[in-house]
């Protein structure tokens, strides 16, 4: 492991695990930004094989995640859909923080949608029809 994808997966295993009952949100959200900034930088500069570090990275820290996600539904008895309509309310946030919140998404959303390739629909293959003859009397 490298010390970029070290650092990267060890900021979310620490703020994942954190045992602190009220997290510094300011803290985790500069510090978020900070990897974020990292994150970028590699991907907009690196090399193919800088970012291949990065995405791999990034693939192991969504796995734990979405594993802690699991976990957390199936001990508190609701569904994902629950959670993630609460998360994506307005009003069970502070005004700063949905901002915040909302601010992080975007930035997220615009740099990796531009360095994930799309999916291009397959094209439709050309299918010859043979007519039938029929038979008349």
């Amino acid at each position: 492991m490298t010390k970029r994808e070290d650092k990267i997966i060890n900021f979310f295993s620490e703020l994942l695990h954190s045992n602190d009952q009220e997290l510094d949100v300011n803290t985790a959200l500069n510090k978020s930004m900070e990897i974020f900034d990292e994150i970028t930088h590699v991907m907009k500069e690196g090399n193919q094989e800088e970012q291949t570090e990065v995405l791999e990275a990034l693939e192991k820290v969504n796995k734990n995640i979405q594993e802690q996600f699991d976990d957390i539904c199936e001990k508190a008895g609701v569904s994902k859909e629950d959670i993630q309509a609460m998360i994506q309310n307005p009003n069970n946030f502070k005004p700063e923080m949905w901002d915040a919140l909302q601010g992080l998404q975007g930035q997220v959303d615009s740099t990796y949608s531009s360095h994930i390739p799309e999916k291009k629909p397959a094209k439709a293959k050309k299918v010859k029809l043979k007519t039938k003859q029929w038979i008349t009397a």
